[in-house]
Order: C-alpha cells, then sequence, then structure tokens
C-alpha cells in the first residue's frame, strides 16, 4: 500500500506539515517581490537617495575622467525628481593645472509619467531648469558652446499642433519612442546668454545615419536672451538680442527636411554683423551692421532641404510687419511683403517705407516693387542678374554690373542714394 497524506493516522499532523509547506511556497515565491518593492521603498527615503547619487556620481567621475558632484537630490512618487548643485569639472586640456567647468546647474526639476514609460511613451508633466552654466570646451570638435541660461521651462497650453494634436490637459512633453515623434507644448527661456565659436578644423563625418523623427511644438518664448556666433578664426561675428520673442505651431520632420513654422514675433530686438579684420567706416558701414529697435511679424515661414531634388532648397514666408533702425541714421518704418527663395533664385515683393527716424510719422521714402535675384549674381563666370520692378521703371543689374531701367537706358552711376 503506497504512503499517502491521507495514510496518516493521525490527520492534523498531515494538514499541519501542508500548511507549512504552503507557507514556506509562497514566501520563496514573494521573496523577490518583497525585496524589489523594499527597495523601491528605499530610493524614496532621502538618506539612501543621496548615497546612491553619490555612488553614480563616483561611478560617472571614473568612466568620464571628470569631477562629477551632486549637492542634493530629491524623488517623490512616481518619478518627480528635483536635483540641486550640479557641477561638472574636467581639466584643461592647455593647461593642466587649470580646470574648466562644463556644467553647473542650480536646479533641475522633471516629472515623468509612469504607466505609459510601459507603452514606450515618455510623458514629462513638469520640466525645469534654472541657472545652467555650461560649457563644451573640447567635447564638440564642430564648435565651441558656452554661456548660461537663467530659466527653461516646459507648460501645458490649450492649443493644438498642426501635425500632432494635443488633447486639452494633455503633458507638455511627449515622447513615442516606438512611432519617433515629440510633442512638445510651450516651452520658455530666459535670461539665456549663448556664446557658440565655429572651428575651423571641423573632421569629415563619414557615418551615414537616417532619422525619421517628427517634432510639433506649440510655441517657444524667449525673453531677455543674447546669441552670438563666432566664425572660423573669429573673422566674423552675428549677436542677436531677443528681448521678446514668440515662435507659434512649428513642425519638423528631420527625415523629409520640412520645417515649418505658423508665426513668429520678434520685439525689442537686435542684430549686430561684424568683420573683425576691417575699419569701421562712417554711414552705412557693410562690414559692421548695428540694427536695433527691431519690430519683426513672419506668417507661414516653410523651410525645405530635400535630399533627393535638382532643387534642393526651398524657403517662403510672409512678412507682416517689420521695422528697424541702423546705427548711420536710416531707419525702416515698415515693410510687408512675401519672399520665396530656391537654390537658384530669390524672389520678393514688399512695400517698404523707409526713414531717418524710425519713430517719425511720416515716412522720407516710400517703394513698391517686386525683385527676382539670381543667386549667382556675384560669379565672376557667367553671372545672374538683379530684377527690380518697381511701377513703370524696371532696375536691373546686368552683367557688367552696371543699372539699366526698363525701357533698356543705362543709369548714370549717382542714381542711387548717396547714403546707400
Amino acid at each position: 500500500m503506497p504512503f499517502t497524506i491521507n495514510s496518516i493516522k493521525h490527520p492534523s499532523l498531515g494538514e499541519g506539515l501542508v500548511r507549512s509547506l504552503m507557507k514556506w511556497a509562497i514566501g520563496i515565491v514573494l521573496t523577490p517581490f518583497i525585496l524589489i518593492v523594499l527597495l523601491a521603498v528605499a530610493l524614496y527615503l532621502p538618506p539612501i537617495q543621496n548615497w546612491a547619487v553619490k555612488t553614480v556620481a563616483a561611478y560617472a567621475s571614473e568612466e568620464m575622467g571628470m569631477e562629477v558632484s551632486v549637492e542634493r537630490v530629491c524623488l517623490v512618487f512616481p518619478l518627480n525628481l528635483g536635483v540641486d548643485g550640479v557641477k561638472v569639472i574636467q581639466p584643461n586640456d592647455s593647461l593642466p593645472q587649470r580646470k574648466d567647468t562644463i556644467a553647473d546647474l542650480k536646479r533641475a526639476v522633471v516629472d515623468v509619467q509612469l504607466m505609459p514609460l510601459f507603452d514606450s511613451q515618455v510623458n514629462i508633466d513638469q520640466l525645469d531648469i534654472y541657472d545652467l552654466k555650461m560649457n563644451t570646451a573640447n567635447l564638440v570638435h564642430e564648435a565651441r558652446v558656452k554661456g548660461r541660461v537663467g530659466e527653461l521651462t516646459m507648460k501645458a497650453t490649450q492649443a493644438s499642433p498642426p501635425a500632432l494634436p494635443r488633447r486639452e490637459g494633455a503633458a507638455p512633453a511627449k515622447i513615442d519612442l516606438g512611432k519617433e515623434t515629440v510633442d512638445l507644448a510651450k516651452i520658455f527661456l530666459a535670461d539665456a546668454h549663448i556664446d557658440v565659436a565655429l572651428s575651423d578644423t571641423v573632421p569629415e563625418d563619414t557615418t551615414k545615419s537616417e532619422t525619421f523623427w517628427k517634432i510639433s511644438a506649440e510655441e517657444l518664448a524667449i525673453e531677455n536672451s543674447v546669441a552670438t556666433i563666432h566664425m572660423p578664426g573669429d573673422t566674423l561675428q552675428f549677436k542677436a538680442v531677443l528681448g521678446r520673442v514668440s515662435a507659434k505651431k512649428g513642425f519638423f520632420d528631420l527625415y523629409k527636411g520640412e520645417y515649418n513654422i505658423a508665426s513668429v514675433d520678434w520685439q525689442k530686438g537686435a542684430i549686430y554683423y561684424d568683420n573683425n579684420f576691417e575699419p569701421r567706416l562712417k554711414g552705412l558701414d557693410a562690414n559692421h551692421i548695428a540694427l536695433t529697435n527691431i519690430g519683426l511679424g513672419i506668417d507661414s515661414l516653410r523651410f525645405l532641404a530635400a535630399k533627393d531634388s535638382v532643387n534642393a532648397m526651398e524657403m517662403s514666408l510672409r512678412i507682416r510687419q517689420c521695422q528697424m533702425m541702423e546705427k548711420c541714421g536710416i531707419g525702416v518704418k515698415s515693410l510687408t511683403g512675401n519672399l520665396a527663395m530656391d537654390s537658384l533664385k530669390l524672389t520678393t515683393d514688399f512695400d517698404l517705407a523707409l526713414n531717418r527716424d524710425v519713430n517719425a510719422d511720416i515716412a522720407t521714402s516710400t517703394l513698391k516693387a517686386n525683385a527676382i535675384v539670381d543667386l549667382n549674381v556675384m560669379d565672376s563666370i557667367n553671372p545672374g542678374e538683379v530684377r527690380i520692378y518697381c511701377s513703370e521703371w524696371v532696375w536691373a543689374i546686368c552683367r557688367n554690373r552696371s543699372w539699366i531701367n526698363g525701357r533698356g537706358n543705362r543709369l548714370p552711376s549717382n542714381f542711387l542714394p548717396a547714403e546707400i
């Protein structure tokens, strides 16, 4: 007769053995899950967080060859992370006794939704960055970027981007890793001062890669910021003052090379262009241009950089409003019209009002014209032409660089105003 639990003369002893085996089995099965839960809970305890951050910072310092430090971190359930006092320092490549600060971040806050992560979606409810100082030093061969950002935040709005409709109450940032799409709400940038120095020795990129990402953004708002670009050798310098800028409803298809922005408004702006190796002259100096009091409104901005096309570049926009003042005293009282450009020519039609004082009520000169400019007009061999259609006149630069009118007569050399 085979031995079974039922064959035991004391049933209570058999039942107790079964219950004990079941408890042990359940305990063995649940132990890994309990440990994972305890570990997850421990990550929300400040002492454990500080220990983990120091361990990760030490590992990052060793792997990157830099000094990485974090002052404080705070993680709130489920994925609301706050970080204070992040510093990344590396030795100077020319002077070993000196050190370069790559990044110095006062505070950053990011809040990520937990459940969408299981569907390969990153939904960010909050992203705030305050007082960031940065310097790429020699980390990027193409350029050196340094400066500071006072505030960078993302906020939710109720408007809908053109390509990726946004639901009311949706996250300020939504990244779909499967579909390769990025959907952004309002991005706010303030008190940023960025300086970019382009390198004259850029290694050729021989890697071939394709990106299919599509980016949609409701609005980019910039206040009290400055961007400066230095060409290789610091020969040319461009500086833009962004007092208040708003760009709305943007869509960018990185694979097609298509970029669209519904509207751009720029107020309290300035542009400075300098050829650092040329002397400064009185009057309108083409090597040193200073445009101030800029007020610019642009609609329907579109740029296409096609990969497989004879006409590889197209751009179009409508100037809704434009005014500015040059340091020589010539001002644009108003400028409206359309502009279109491709790889071969530039076409415009515009209404222009010039003034010695951009704030004056009456313009000194007005002009309504259409222009067609061949982009090879400055070529030494078989150059293109410039045609300006103004009322009954047609002004054009012919191949010998002289001006002719619509009747074929050559205009005198003093036809244009002396200050231009």
